[in-house]
């Protein structure tokens, strides 16, 4: 009886189903994350998932087919598909800061897509923290052969800024997602002594980022 324990413990979908559910749901607890898991679970399918018979493998697709064209379970399934592309994107590197002048600074970071990108268009929001004088305009260029993004931007010195960074999918139904690690905060250097100094700076934790917590609801 307890070998049959172990394997239902091991195999069942139901029993796999509600201990990994229940693990997502303490691991977001512990992190302050909202919870955001997918079930796809065709119902009434009597089927033995390791058959071989082509009559029943024939009738275990046409059951999932039906299964998926639900205007409902449709719905979950863009809101899954479009979750994996928006996560894929992310910061190929932590932002780097150099000196423009005694009172500015530049700010470059890279975004990279781990898959084809299927996206319309990325949207990058430089958020000021509280008295951090807002950043005027930013810039961006694309390398055609890795796919990796480019931007920059000038601001002055001191203060905190929140990078954002959202995946525009399908400009008519969907709404735009944080990529990975977004929003990044970025604490400034309070003031520029030398251009030697800010260069050896970059080890103190006053140029590092930190990354927020990801709040928002899929």
């Amino acid at each position: 009886a307890w070998t049959e324990t172990l394997i239902t413990k091991a195999t069942d979908p139901e029993v796999i189903h509600k201990r990994e559910l229940q693990r997502f749901k303490q691991q977001c607890q512990q992190e302050n994350t909202p919870l955001c898991y997918f079930r796809f679970n065709p119902s009434n399918v009597d089927i033995e998932m390791d058959t071989s018979s082509p009559e029943k493998i024939d009738a275990l697709i046409q059951l999932t087919n039906v299964y998926f064209q639900k205007p409902k379970i449709q719905a979950r399934l863009d809101r899954f598909t479009n979750l994996v592309i928006s996560k894929s994107f992310y910061f190929a590197s932590q932002p780097t800061i150099k000196p423009v002048s005694n009172e500015l600074l530049n700010v470059t970071f890279l975004v990279q897509s781990k898959i084809t990108e299927m996206a319309e268009g990325l949207i990058v929001s430089i958020l000021p923290i509280g008295k951090t004088p807002a950043v005027e305009k930013t810039y961006q260029e694309k390398n055609e052969e890795t796919g990796i993004r480019k931007f920059w931007f000038n601001c002055k010195v001191g203060g905190s800024i929140s990078i954002s960074v959202k995946v525009l999918i399908n400009t008519s139904t969907t709404s735009p997602i944080d990529i990975s690690g977004s929003p990044y905060l970025l604490n400034l250097p309070e003031e520029i002594q030398a251009q030697n100094t800010v260069r050896k700076s970059t080890t103190n934790n006053s140029l590092r980022g930190s990354v927020l917590k990801d709040s928002s609801n899929y």
